[in-house]
């Protein structure tokens, strides 16, 4: 539990640091950057770049681990079902993403981005 709140926090920092930097005028007083949406936009479509990279890098690996889990299941249903729900976890998980991906793509469209 306390490692939960500790790695929360320091996300939550680092993402302060990420989406809010402070600017600093010559005359030292600082202010926070205009974004304008199609920065905001851009920002967004890295973000999810990275994590739709991400996620295709580790479908098969998935694949992999549920495949060893029921080639070595041997007469233990439990590894084989265990096997069975890493399989429909990644292929749920898959598809996930790829909703993802169309929906933002649709918004992009609808906005003419």
């Amino acid at each position: 539990m306390k490692y939960k709140f500790f790695f929360g926090f320091l996300f939550s920092i680092a993402l302060f640091f990420v989406l809010v930097p402070l600017n600093t005028e010559a005359q030292g007083v600082a202010t926070v950057p205009q974004y304008s949406a199609q920065e905001v936009f851009d920002i967004l479509k890295t973000i999810g770049n990275w994590i739709f990279v991400a996620a295709l890098l580790l479908v098969p690996i998935m694949l992999i681990v549920g495949a060893s889990f029921v080639l070595t299941g041997g007469d233990n249903p439990s590894r084989f079902a265990t096997g069975r729900n890493v399989f429909i976890g990644t292929i749920v998980g898959l598809l996930l993403v790829l909703l993802a991906r169309a929906v933002f793509a649709a918004i992009q469209n609808i906005f003419g981005n």
